[in-house]
């Protein structure tokens, strides 16, 4: 089966976007045979060089820093808009901040994907984390546990959070997120927590304008500033 997998693979000149799967499907069942099996197989020193051409195909144009294939240590991954190819970090901070540098001002969308539960702990000195771009932030059905209250930044920022938990360690907020004006928050079938202060729960929301919910809990419940 393994034989027939990497056998049916196209040659590198031939690769397109729509091919990754395939190779990727061919290499995790040639990575799961022991060493005997592998020995009985013929072609797998094309996977170097057809990865390397979608490696090709997206460093240039994304200048992430990522690494391309998933580690024992990964928490969170991004995948560009009409990529073949995602990232992998082993901090969210780290994914939030790659793809800040080398997508927010192109103004690219993409997917943001929990692995496992994560931590966001923002940048040290600064008194909330800001959020600001175009991209689906998906849960996968993990929980994200912030360090600090939540700003989406005033400006071209369209945020999809999604599918599992975003809750905080956080004692000195009123609200877990805050939304500022002229940016959009859109929340799908997602549980956002308000922080503790004082033995009080806060707010989960602070929202001014733009915010589409759906089928999602706010515990703590939404402040409206308009």
């Amino acid at each position: 089966e393994v034989q027939a997998l990497i056998d049916a693979l196209p040659a590198v000149e031939a690769l397109t976007a729509g091919d990754y799967e395939a190779v990727l499907t061919a290499y995790e069942a040639y990575e799961a045979l022991t060493e005997e099996e592998r020995a009985q197989v013929t072609g797998a020193e094309r996977f170097e060089e057809l990865f390397g051409w979608f490696n090709s195909q997206t460093a240039t144009q994304e200048g992430l820093t990522g690494n391309t294939t998933q580690q024992s240590t990964s928490v969170v991954k991004i995948t560009p808009k009409g990529s073949a190819v995602s990232y992998y970090y082993d901090t969210v901070d780290a994914a939030l901040s790659d793809h800040y540098d080398n997508l927010y001002l192109s103004g690219e969308k993409c997917e943001i994907t929990l692995l496992k539960d994560a931590a966001l702990e923002g940048t040290a000195g600064q008194s909330t984390i800001s959020l600001q771009g175009k991209y689906t932030l998906d849960l996968a059905g993990f929980t994200l546990t912030t360090a600090k209250a939540i700003h989406l930044e005033v400006g071209e920022t369209n945020i999809t959070i999604k599918g599992g938990t975003v809750t905080t360690t956080a004692t000195d907020s009123f609200y877990l997120i805050h939304q500022n004006a002229r940016n959009e928050l859109h929340l799908e079938n997602v549980t956002l927590v308000g922080p503790v202060k004082d033995g009080k729960r806060g707010a989960a929301l602070s929202c001014q304008h733009y915010t589409y919910i759906k089928a999602s809990n706010l515990i703590g419940g939404l402040v409206a500033n308009v």
